[in-house]
């Protein structure tokens, strides 16, 4: 009988030890969700709207700057938040101009310059732009051969494929081959 004791007090200590193990798990899991959810307060992890400069900076991408007029600053921001682009307004409250420069992203480019066509202002051209358009480079002929661009010159058209070379030297390797047997003929017939 004393075997069946000794088995119920196994039995009682390894579920009292699993049950240790468990709590002891659960509790370092709580304890790491709650250092996360503090770390997340902390790094303020907006994603859209108006955030403060550092938060712009952090990141460490290249920044672009857009102009929007004062009073529709308020619109810019509620279009952001609904394009999901973070910015900084600079507010130059020493020269009254009216107008507020928009730090953001530069990948966002493409979402601000929505968001100034649905509040109506025009896109924006770049200046370098009208400038190559008005006077476009013309490059010397040799540089296309010296560069291999693929863009062909009238000289370069004017080649025989590759298998009509092949062809008119199988002729020529054939009309050859004739006059050799018909000189080796006459040598044969004189014997």
């Amino acid at each position: 009988m004393s075997t069946n004791g000794e088995t119920a007090d196994m039995v009682v200590r390894e579920s009292i030890q699993i049950t240790e193990s468990a709590v002891k798990l659960a509790g370092l899991g709580a304890k790491n969700l709650a250092a996360l959810l503090v770390a997340i307060a902390k790094d303020n992890p907006k994603l859209s709207g108006k955030t403060g400069l550092k938060r712009l900076i952090q990141d460490g991408e290249e920044l672009a700057i857009f102009s929007v007029k004062q009073e529709d600053l308020r619109g810019f921001q509620m279009e952001s938040k609904r394009y999901g682009v973070l910015f900084y307004p600079i507010i130059n409250r020493v020269e009254k101009t009216g107008t507020v420069e928009i730090m953001a992203k530069a990948k966002d480019a493409r979402q601000i310059n929505r968001i100034f066509e649905r509040m109506g202002y025009p896109a924006p051209v770049r200046e370098g732009d009208t400038a190559k358009k008005a006077n476009p480079r013309v490059r010397s002929e040799n540089s296309f051969r010296e560069r291999g661009n693929g863009a062909r010159t009238s000289t370069e058209m004017d080649k025989p494929s590759v298998r009509a070379k092949m062809l008119e030297l199988k002729k020529v390797s054939e009309q050859m081959a004739r006059q050799a047997r018909t000189i080796a003929a006459p040598e044969h017939e004189q014997r």
